[in-house]
C-alpha cells in the first residue's frame, strides 16, 4: 500500500494489516508520518526529532525525551510501509530521504539492543546500539517509549511492541 500521493507527499492513511490467523490476538497496524532521516534508518530503529527537524537514532536514551516511533517505511521502498519481522534490519532510508515512522499506539518490531526484552516489559533504547531497544533495567529513569508484546533474548532480533509516548519512570 503506498502511503504517497501522486505528488509524492505522503498522505494521512494509516497502514493497517489485519491477521489471517484467527489465534493471534495482536498484529502489526501502523499510524505513519512522513519525515526526513538525518542517517540510513533500518526497519524497526526507534527514532527521535533531532535539533535539525530529521529523524535519527542515538545511543544517548536523553535523545529520546523527542521520541517520534519507530521506522516502518521509506524512499528505498517507494515510500512505502513494510509489515513483518522478516524486514527488521532492512535499510529503509538513506541520510536526507523520506522516512516513514510508525507513531504511539501502533504495534510494530522493533530491533532488540544488548538486552533481553520480555513480554510485558517496559521498553526503553539501548544504549550500545543506535535505534535498538531493550527491556527497562531496575531502577533506570530512561525513558520508556514501548511495552514489550513477547520475549526476545538475542541481539538483533525482531520483538513486537506497543509504542507509546516517551515516559521517565524509575524503576525500583
Amino acid at each position: 500500500m503506498s502511503l504517497a500521493s501522486p505528488s509524492g507527499r505522503a498522505t494521512r492513511f494509516s497502514g493497517i494489516q489485519t491477521a489471517n490467523e484467527d489465534s493471534v490476538a495482536l498484529a502489526e497496524g501502523y499510524r505513519v508520518v512522513g519525515i526526513t532521516a538525518a542517517a540510513a534508518t533500518l526497519f524497526g530503529d526507534a527514532v527521535y526529532v533531532d535539533s535539525n527537524g530529521k529523524a535519527a537514532k542515538s545511543t544517548s536514551n536523553g535523545n529520546y525525551l523527542n521520541f517520534l516511533g519507530f521506522a516502518v517505511g521509506g524512499a528505498n521502498f517507494n515510500n512505502n510501509v513494510l509489515y513483518g519481522s522478516e524486514n527488521v534490519g532492512v535499510e529503509v532510508a538513506g541520510a536526507d530521504e523520506f522516512l516513514l515512522v510508525a507513531l504511539p499506539g501502533s504495534i510494530v518490531y522493533g530491533i532488540v539492543g544488548a538486552a533481553t526484552t520480555t513480554r510485558g516489559a517496559r521498553v526503553s533504547t539501548d544504549s550500545s546500539t543506535a535505534g535498538r531497544v531493550r527491556a527497562q533495567a531496575a531502577a533506570s529513569t530512561a525513558y520508556t517509549i514501548g511495552t514489550a508484546l513477547e520475549t526476545v533474548g538475542t541481539a538483533a532480533d525482531p520483538v513486537l511492541i506497543l509504542v507509546q509516548s516517551p515516559v521517565s519512570v524509575t524503576l525500583s
